[in-house]
C-alpha cells in the first residue's frame, strides 16, 4: 500500500470528493445549456475569454498528477529540476502563446476546425492527412488515458483499503463512470469550467505542501543541509544541489520532451480553438494568466520531492528507504502525511484524484473526435447533430476500453504510455509548426514526415530506450543483449567542474528527440521533391493573410 490515511483523513477525503462530484454535476448541467451544437461540444462555441483560456491551457499542460509525479524527479535529481520548471513555462507556455496562439486561433476559426487533424488536413488540402493523424491520436490518446485511470485508481483505492483487492476494481469503475456521465453532459464547456476549479486546487495544494514541508525540514538551510548529507553518503558532490546534478543528460532530455513536446499535442493546441473570435485580448491576457499560474505551480510542485528526500533522510530513515525503493514515486504523498494536518491530507488526496479526472476528459475528447469527426463525418458526410451523437457514443466506448485495460494492469500498455506523447507529437508537431510559418510545405511532406517520425519513435522506444526490456518482457520475450550493448554506447562524457559528470549514451536519448529530428529533416526535403502536392498559391496567400490579420476588441 502506498500510504494509509487515518480516520480523519478518510472522512475529509470522501467529503471533498463527493463535494467535487456535486460541483461536476452543477457545472455539467450549466454547460449543457450552452452545448447545443457539435462546435459547442468540441470547442465551447469559440467563446472562451482570457481568464478561462489561460487557466485551461495551464491546467492541460501541468496536470494535477504533476503534484505527485513531478516530485519524483526532484527526489531523484535535486534542485536542478528548477530548470525544468522554468524552461517548461518559457517554452511550453509563453512561446506557444506568442508563436502559435493568435495564428492558430484565427486559422482554426477560418477553417472551422474542431480537431488537430481537421486543421492539418485543411491547411495542406489533403483528406488523407486527416485520417492518418486521427487514427494515431485515437490510439495513443486512449493508451494515455489508461495510465491516468491506473494512477488515479491506485490512489483512490487507498481510501477503501479495508475492501482488499476489490478496492482497485471499484476505484477504476468510479473513475470511468464519472467521466462518461460528465463528458456526455458538458463537453468542452464543462471541461473548461472544471479547469478553473482544478487550477485553484493545484495552486493552493502545491503552496501548502511546500510551505509545511520547508518549515518541517528547517527552512532553506536545513533543506540544503539534508541534500548535502545525501550527496556525501550516496552520490557525488553537487549531485543534488547543482545543475545538472544527478539527472545528468536526463534533465536536458526531459526539458526538451516536456517543453517542445507540447507544441504538437492535440489537447494543447485545440485550447486556442476555444478562444473568443475577433478578440485580440483573449490571447494576450490568456498568455499572462497562463504564465503566472504555470510558473508558480511548476516551481513549487517540482521542489516538493527534493524537500521530502531531505526531510526523510534527516528524520525518518524507514520512510526514506521505502520511498527510495520506489525511486521517489511516493515522495509527495508521504510528504503530505508527514507534514500536513490529517484533514488537509484527505482534502488534497481528493483534489488530486478529482481534478485529474478533468485532465482525462480532454484526452478522451481528443481520442473520440479522432473517430467521430475525422473519420466518421468525413467519410459519411453526416450532419453535425448526427456526429455529436456519434461523438458521445465514441466517448463512452473509449472509456469502457480504457477501464477494461486499466483493470488488467497491462505492463505493455504502461510501457507504451511513456512514449504515447512522443508518438502523437511525431505525426503532428513539424507539419503544424511549418504550416504556420512556411509557405513551401506540401501535403505529401506533412503525411510522410509524420509517418517516418512515428516509425522512428516506435523503433527507438522498443529497441534502445530504458523501458525496452520491460516492453519485451510484457510479451514474454527476452530483450536481446546486443540491443542493450548498442543502447549503452557512450556518445560523449563531460564534467561540470568537480561537481558532476554527465554521460550521454544512445539509450539516454528520448524517442521524442529522435523522431523530431527525423521529421525536421524529412519535411523540407520531401517538400522539395513533391511540389505538385503543394496547395495553390492563392490558397496559401489567403491563409497567411488571415493569420496576420489584426483583431480588435470591439
Amino acid at each position: 500500500m502506498l500510504f494509509q490515511l487515518d480516520l480523519t483523513g478518510m472522512v475529509a477525503f470522501w467529503i471533498m470528493f463527493i463535494g467535487y462530484l456535486v460541483f461536476l454535476a452543477v457545472a455539467g448541467l450549466y454547460a449543457k445549456k450552452k452545448t447545443k451544437t457539435l462546435e459547442d461540444f468540441m470547442v465551447a462555441g469559440r467563446k472562451i475569454g482570457p481568464i478561462l483560456l489561460g487557466l485551461s491551457f495551464g491546467v492541460t499542460y501541468f496536470s494535477a498528477v504533476m503534484i505527485v509525479g513531478g516530485g519524483q524527479f526532484s527526489w531523484l535529481w535535486g534542485i536542478g529540476v528548477v530548470w525544468v520548471a522554468s524552461i517548461d513555462v518559457l517554452v511550453g507556455v509563453f512561446l506557444v502563446f506568442i508563436l502559435f496562439g493568435a495564428r492558430t486561433k484565427r486559422l482554426g476559426a477560418h477553417f472551422e476546425s474542431m480537431t488537430m487533424s481537421q486543421f492539418l488536413s485543411k491547411r495542406y488540402q489533403d483528406p488523407k492527412l486527416q485520417t492518418f493523424t486521427s487514427v494515431v491520436i485515437l490510439v495513443f490518446e486512449t493508451i494515455y488515458l489508461v495510465s491516468i485511470y491506473m494512477g488515479l485508481s491506485l490512489l483512490l483505492s487507498v481510501t477503501m483499503a479495508d475492501l482488499g483487492d476489490i478496492a482497485y476494481l471499484i476505484a477504476v469503475i468510479i473513475c470511468g463512470a464519472i467521466t462518461v456521465i460528465y463528458l456526455n453532459v458538458g463537453g468542452a464547456h464543462g471541461a473548461i469550467f472544471t479547469d478553473a476549479a482544478e487550477s485553484i486546487i493545484m495552486l493552493v495544494g502545491v503552496l501548502l505542501i511546500f510551505g509545511f514541508g520547508i518549515a518541517a525540514v528547517g527552512g532553506l538551510t536545513g533543506f540544503l543541509t539534508g541534500l548535502g548529507q545525501i550527496e556525501s553518503a550516496e552520490l557525488t558532490t553537487g549531485a543534488l544541489t547543482t545543475f545538472t546534478g544527478a539527472g545528468g543528460f536526463g534533465v536536458i532530455g526531459y526539458i526538451l520532451v516536456t517543453s517542445f513536446g507540447v507544441w504538437g499535442m492535440p489537447q494543447m493546441i485545440t485550447r486556442f480553438y476555444t478562444a473568443e473570435k475577433g478578440k485580440s485580448r483573449t490571447i494576450k491576457w490568456g498568455l499572462v494568466i497562463s504564465c503566472v499560474w504555470a510558473f508558480i505551480v511548476a516551481i513549487f510542485a517540482w521542489f516538493n520531492g527534493a524537500i521530502a528526500r531531505s526531510l526523510f533522510f534527516q528524520t525518518d530513515p524507514a520512510t526514506y528507504a521505502t520511498v527510495a525503493a520506489g525511486k521517489g514515486a511516493s515522495a509527495v504523498p508521504y510528504l503530505m502525511i508527514a507534514v500536513l494536518p490529517p484533514i488537509l491530507v484527505g482534502l488534497f488526496m481528493a483534489a488530486i484524484v478529482a481534478a485529474s479526472l478533468t485532465t482525462g476528459e480532454k484526452v478522451i475528447m481528443m481520442a473520440a473526435s479522432g473517430f467521430s469527426i475525422d473519420v466518421y463525418q468525413k467519410k459519411t458526410g453526416a450532419s453535425d447533430d448526427k456526429t455529436l451523437k456519434i461523438t458521445r457514443i465514441t466517448t463512452t466506448i473509449i472509456v469502457v476500453v480504457a477501464v477494461i485495460l486499466a483493470l488488467t494492469k497491462p505492463a505493455a500498455v504502461l510501457a507504451l504510455c511513456m512514449f504515447a506523447w512522443a508518438a502523437m507529437a511525431a505525426t503532428t508537431l513539424i507539419p503544424y509548426v511549418f504550416g504556420l510559418f512556411w509557405k513551401g510545405g506540401t501535403a505529401k511532406a506533412a503525411l510522410w514526415s509524420g509517418a517516418i517520425a512515428l516509425i522512428m519513435a516506435i523503433l527507438w522506444f522498443i529497441l534502445f530506450r530504458s523501458g525496452a526490456p520491460d516492453f519485451w518482457a510484457a510479451f514474454g520475450l527476452v530483450y536481446p543483449s546486443i540491443l542493450g550493448d548498442i543502447a549503452s554506447i557512450q556518445i560523449f562524457e563531460y564534467t561540470l567542474g568537480d561537481l558532476s559528470t554527465v554521460t550521454i549514451t544512445l539509450g539516454s536519448i528520448h524517442e521524442f528527440i529522435i523522431s523530431q529530428v527525423a521529421a525536421l529533416i524529412a519535411f523540407p526535403l520531401i517538400s522539395h521533391f513533391t511540389k505538385g502536392s503543394k496547395p495553390s498559391g492563392e490558397f496559401i496567400s489567403e491563409i497567411f493573410k488571415i493569420m496576420k490579420t489584426k483583431e480588435t476588441d470591439r
